[in-house]
């Protein structure tokens, strides 16, 4: 509805009126003499054309305003990364930007009064029918959903709707809605979910392995243990049953061998004749034979003898075999003697070693798989952490001025027609504002995922070029602080190598920072300079002259997804992060030196181009 002008705006027409009607006068002369109240009257009516011919060109004037803003307002709708629909109570829909029919394959004229729901895939219907009756369920309450959309019918992508009521301008209940694509982040929660998934059967399937190899491994031990004992019984039955046992027995008096069972004889290969001619020791292997001798004194001086021991032998053919020896004194043929009974364990030797190197191995394996587990574990909590802290930022920091956007268009939809020239340039410049916050992220969201995958040849720089580029690109910011930019070492600046698209984001990312942190009791001083060091690298550097840095902030200054909440702060806690990975895959490094109330410097470092 359109305001009444005040008394003090008719009393202003009405002299500008009456200032033309004078004009108008002394060109035409004055009127024929008639009545007083006829002349009055024309008077009257003369005046009041002027004004109505003023008032039609200041109409006229505020027409071509709202046109233009109208035309702004249509750019800034139809052309929006997201899709806005109107929907009504039934679904219908009753308005839709370029992006929304985009987004479901049909031409905008083709979707006014179709149901939205029709496009919803059936899987989806039910929570899109909630969504619907929770927004137009009265209140100013917002409401979400993801559902499966069919684009022409035919082709499945999920989006993410937001939207609310308004029943205002007599209209009936209507839904207003904000759609956009989020297939990719689908797909990344359904492969992060298969990856979990894929690692949790893996785990479960070798902790079953390692379950089970355990348990074969104790049953071989007891099995081994059962064998021993039974051995060992076996011994003390048959002990006194030399000539019958497979033992070999031997009885010597100091080193003379006094006698040896069928059993010796067939180990040692030599006759029983020959085995009672020559000292024990003689049979034993050449790094043995000193051991014999040892025991044999021992026994002679009855010292207490090992009851038992392991000895390697030469066979009359030469053969090494391990015997394992059970020593003991017995009273053979009214003196004093030594029983040595020998079994061959060659074999079980061989399997023992052979055993205890599997276990070794095995041990070994389920070491190494086990750090192996424990590293892919922690490696997945800390990507989980940090996709977490990743879709926390980019969602807040897309939110606002995304909210901000559509308030500032709802506002100018709602009031155009009484708002004045100030405050239609308040709105689109907030609104441009915002535009341009979303095209800064969404360019670096566009060059971090670049970094992951690229791979640059770095070449020479023209760091001049790049630097005025970016000093360019900030241009407004720097003018609306009032910054002064030093140039220190232009234009000699030291060539380096490197990508030129990256380095340029590295210094707009600097001097962006700059300009926000700088500047603590007047406008920012900012200074951009670069030097050639002696290990080979350049380091280059911008130094504001803000209120600095304490050390805890400096460590945690190029975290990923961190930002600093100071004043004039509005970082949106990717720049740094992503400076880190350009200089660091163009082998460099970055860091800062701050002290409070000193500034700060930011410098990166690149390798030389000599």
């Amino acid at each position: 509805m359109k305001q009444k002008p005040d008394n003090s705006r008719r009393a202003e027409l009405r002299r500008q009126a009456e200032a033309k009607l004078i004009e108008r006068k002394k060109r035409t002369g004055p009127l024929p003499a008639t009545e007083s109240d006829a002349r009055r009257l024309v008077h009257e009516l003369q005046v009041h054309q002027i004004e109505l011919e003023m008032q039609n060109e200041e109409l006229m004037e505020s027409r071509a305003q709202v046109e233009a803003g109208l035309r702004q307002y249509t750019d800034l709708y139809d052309f929006a990364p997201v899709g806005y629909f109107t929907l009504a109570r039934d679904g219908a829909i009753q308005q839709v930007n370029l992006s929304g029919a985009n987004l479901l394959g049909v031409e905008r004229s083709k979707l006014i009064n179709r149901r939205f729901g029709v496009f919803v895939s059936p899987k989806s219907r039910l929570a899109f029918t909630a969504f619907l009756e929770k927004v137009l369920s009265g209140g100013a309450e917002k409401g979400t959903c993801e559902v499966e959309l069919l684009k022409d019918k035919t082709e499945p992508f999920w989006a993410h709707i937001e939207g609310v009521g308004d029943a205002s301008r007599g209209q009936g209940e209507m839904c207003r809605a904000v759609v956009s694509n989020i297939t990719d982040r689908k797909r990344m929660e359904e492969a992060l979910r298969k990856a979990r998934d894929e690692l949790e059967v893996r785990v479960k399937e070798r902790t079953l392995d390692l379950v089970k190899a355990n348990e074969e491994l104790q049953i071989e031990i007891a099995s081994r243990e059962h064998a021993q004992a039974a051995r060992r019984e076996t011994e003390a039955m048959f002990r006194t049953l030399a000539e019958t046992t497979s033992a070999a027995i031997f009885i010597t008096h100091g080193f003379q061998i006094l006698y040896a069972n069928p059993a010796a004889t067939t180990i040692t290969g030599y006759a029983s004749d020959e085995l009672r001619d020559m000292p024990i020791w003689a049979i034993a292997h050449p790094t043995y034979q000193e051991l014999l001798r040892q025991y044999g004194v021992a026994n002679q001086w009855l010292d207490n003898l090992p009851s038992r021991y392991e000895l390697k032998l030469v066979t009359k053919d030469g053969e090494e075999r391990w015997l394992d020896i059970t020593a003991g004194s017995i009273q053979f043929e009214g003196q004093s003697a030594s029983i040595i009974t020998a079994f061959d364990i060659t074999e079980r030797d061989r399997v023992e070693r052979a055993l205890q190197k599997a276990k070794q191995n095995l041990e070994v394996r389920v070491a190494e798989r086990t750090a192996e587990l424990q590293r892919a574990n922690v490696e997945l909590q800390a990507r989980n952490e940090a996709l977490d802290a990743f879709a926390h930022t980019v969602a807040h920091d897309l939110t606002n001025p995304v909210h901000l956007i559509v308030a500032g268009a709802e506002t100018l939809a709602e009031y155009y027609t009484t708002m004045t020239g100030d405050q239609w340039q308040q709105s689109l410049e907030a609104m441009a504002r915002s535009g341009r916050k979303l095209a800064t992220i969404i360019r670096e969201l566009l060059l971090l995922a670049e970094l992951h995958k690229a791979e640059v040849e770095t070449m020479r720089l023209d760091m001049a070029s790049i630097v005025a580029e970016s000093v360019n690109r900030l241009a407004k910011s720097i003018k609306d602080s009032r910054a002064e930019i030093v140039l220190l070492d232009a234009p000699a600046w030291p060539v380096a190598l490197g990508h030129g698209p990256w380095v340029e984001e590295v210094w707009a990312n600097y001097l962006s920072n700059a300009l926000k942190y700088g500047g603590l009791t007047a406008a920012p001083r900012i200074e951009l300079g670069g030097e050639l060091q002696a290990d080979g690298m350049v380091r280059f550097w911008v130094h504001d002259d803000g209120p600095g840095l304490t050390p805890e902030a400096q460590s945690r200054l190029f975290m990923p997804f961190t930002q600093l909440n100071q004043v004039r702060s509005s970082g949106h806690g990717l720049g740094l992060s992503i400076v880190q990975r350009i200089i660091e895959k163009l082998d460099g490094q970055v860091g800062v030196k701050s002290q409070m109330g000193e500034g700060s410097t930011f410098y990166f470092t690149l390798p030389s181009a000599r």
